[in-house]
């Protein structure tokens, strides 16, 4: 399927009818339109899992010897002594407008936290794309000259184990490797 200047959209039963031709501007606006529902859902999600947590994050800020006052007065503060969907809305009209809201514990812009952390995360997320893509292209190699053998074999195997893992799986294990045993990390 050909995606420039146009994108098929096959109509009909099971997709399997007739092709109906969508110009890549048509295309864009209904895959932005239908990540909007998605996002609200997930977003709605992530707010009710981190509700559900043990604990109170007022009470882990202030401690146990805070009085009564000081805990409802910061309460109100990050809003949360409304109900949570509410408190979602809240949240999604300061969204609209770009205010992702202020961390907990340091009492800064959540946009601040995230801008201060993006350039490390982007160095990390550059070197990983490279180090993929050689190793990628070594092991693509390897199994294309010895295509059909137990190298080939080996290293699909191996690839599938590796785009199978979840990640959060591989890191914890990347950290036991690293970290505890080898002692590489800090």
């Amino acid at each position: 399927i050909q995606f420039w200047p146009y994108c098929y959209k096959r109509v009909g039963r099971f997709g399997n009818g007739r092709k109906e031709i969508l110009t890549v501007l048509e295309y864009l606006i209904t895959r932005i339109l239908q990540s909007i529902p998605v996002f609200l859902i997930v977003s709605l999600l992530i707010v009710s899992i981190t509700r559900m947590v043990p604990g109170d994050p007022v009470r882990n800020i202030l401690g146990e010897e805070a009085t009564e006052e000081q805990y409802k007065e910061l309460q109100e503060k990050f809003g949360l002594d409304k109900p949570i969907l509410l408190q979602y809305a809240d949240y999604m009209k300061k969204l609209a407008k770009g205010d992702m809201g202020r961390t907990y514990f340091r009492n800064l812009p959540v946009s601040k936290e995230i801008g201060d952390r993006y350039p490390n995360t982007f160095r990390i997320a550059i070197m990983a794309a490279l180090i993929s893509t050689v190793i990628g292209i070594i092991l693509g190699v390897t199994a294309a000259l010895h295509r059909g053998g137990i190298v080939d074999s080996l290293i699909m195997v191996l690839s599938l184990i590796a785009v199978s893992t979840p990640i959060f799986f591989l890191c914890i294990i990347l950290m036991v490797v690293f970290g505890v045993e080898l002692k590489w990390l800090p």
